[in-house]
């Protein structure tokens, strides 16, 4: 499934970059960019090693439905104070 996806990005993508001409890219930087990927990758396999994925997944999406829950009543409260009717300060 994931070959066919990306297959199907590189046949609509392709055409896009061939319009826009990117410069030649340094071979340094890339080097550094690729050193940069892998010190990352060993970074997240020692912090996987502590501390799952399995257990970091859930607790990060309790985390993101707890911010978006509160900064919608923000923008709620926002919103109402905005309204004269209702009196809210």
């Amino acid at each position: 499934m994931a070959n066919l996806i990306s297959k199907f990005f590189g046949w609509v993508l392709t055409p896009i970059l061939n319009v826009i001409n990117f410069p030649v890219v340094p071979a340094e930087l890339v080097a550094v960019i690729d050193k940069l990927f892998e010190i990352l990758g060993n970074a997240m396999s020692v912090f996987n090693f502590f501390c799952p994925l399995s257990a970091v997944a859930p607790a990060l999406a309790v985390f993101l439905v707890i911010y978006a829950a509160y900064h919608a009543y923000l923008i709620t409260l926002w919103v109402l104070k905005k309204i004269p009717v209702f009196g809210i300060e």
